[in-house]
């Protein structure tokens, strides 16, 4: 029986460097076996590693069982006449569209699936996801803990009906942390779970990291002008100023001055059970020891208004300079 892989998340944690990996390999893994397919489940242009929009719209549709049916029978037929072995599927956005678990459990019959699910710690996440996305239509931080549903962080309810409708046999959990990852590396880890060597593969160039953050001095800025964004998937700004001035536009290590330790351990004890739940089940060997380690003074970058005025003075000082350089 045909494997497939799927792997749903969640976002923000790596999956964008697991998609350009592949995408990237995708030649060389069809000589392994194994069939990446493109944006929209097929074979048709572009590759990207990813399937994201092609779910989001299937997600609400009617008959969505049937016409993904339709489309692994067509991809099973390719792998028939190319001698494949394994299809690997990708989109961060399917963790928490719980029905899609039970429809893709049934659309894939044909198949012996498992399903990969990596989880970060909640305050991280939080922050990382207020700055790829939130921060261009919502009003704070606090605003976004307080109106987001709860399943957006609890990691613990996304899993569930992808586990409960494969089996816990099929659905591999993972913590997005590099002390427990395979050589510390989330690619690397992705491809020892799924059974895959790397031998003969591309690595991903040292100085192209995936969805990089941008400086946190640049996303306040963007803040507080929110009306230049169309939507929560507007990039151009951030695009248009990394073109402008180059690396000062990208976040330096790993601490933040966005949330103080104090908010931290508050998000991170509101999901003590949830996450316990998910380690007991999914992630036993981590033994008596949490799910992620706790905050520490070393993820915070505490600031003062004047040091943040700074930051952001630095940023537009740098613009106004190469712009004056193009004149």
């Amino acid at each position: 029986m045909k494997k497939i892989i799927i792997h749903i998340g969640a976002a923000k944690c790596g999956s964008s460097a697991i998609q350009n990996f592949i995408a990237l390999n995708r030649n060389e893994l069809a000589k392994k076996g194994v069939l990446v397919p493109s944006q929209k489940l097929d074979m048709e242009e572009p590759f990207s590693g990813e399937q994201i929009w092609f779910f989001e719209n299937i997600r609400t549709q009617e008959n969505r069982i049937a016409k993904l049916k339709q489309r692994f029978a067509l991809l099973e037929k390719h792998m028939d006449a190319h001698n494949l072995h394994t299809l690997i599927l990708s989109a961060e956005n399917i963790s928490n569209t719980g029905h899609l678990a039970s429809d893709l459990e049934e659309a894939v019959t044909g198949f012996d699936p498992m399903v990969v699910f990596y989880v970060r710690r909640q305050d991280d996440y939080l922050l990382s996801s207020w700055q790829q996305w939130h921060l261009k239509g919502v009003e704070s931080i606090e605003r976004l803990l307080a109106d987001a549903p709860d399943i957006m962080f609890n990691w613990y309810a996304q899993a569930r009906p992808w586990a409960d409708a494969f089996g816990d046999a099929r659905f591999k959990g993972r913590a997005f942390r590099r002390d427990k990852l395979v050589n510390g590396d989330v690619v690397d880890d992705f491809m020892s779970i799924i059974g895959l060597n790397l031998d003969g593969l591309q690595m991903l160039p040292e100085d192209g990291q995936a969805n990089r953050s941008f400086n946190e001095h640049l996303g306040d800025m963007a803040h507080r002008i929110q009306d230049i964004f169309d939507d929560q998937h507007d990039n151009l700004f951030f695009l248009k100023m990394a073109q402008l001035i180059g690396e000062p536009v990208y976040k330096t290590g790993s601490a933040s001055h966005l949330m103080s330790l104090e908010d931290r351990m508050k998000i991170y004890h509101r999901f003590d059970e949830s996450n316990a739940s998910f380690k007991t089940r999914f992630l036993p060997e981590y033994g008596d020891g949490p799910l992620f380690d706790p905050p520490a003074d070393k993820n915070v970058r505490e600031l003062s208004e004047v040091e943040k005025l700074r930051g952001e003075i630095d940023l537009l000082t740098r613009a106004v300079y190469k712009l004056a350089q193009e004149r």
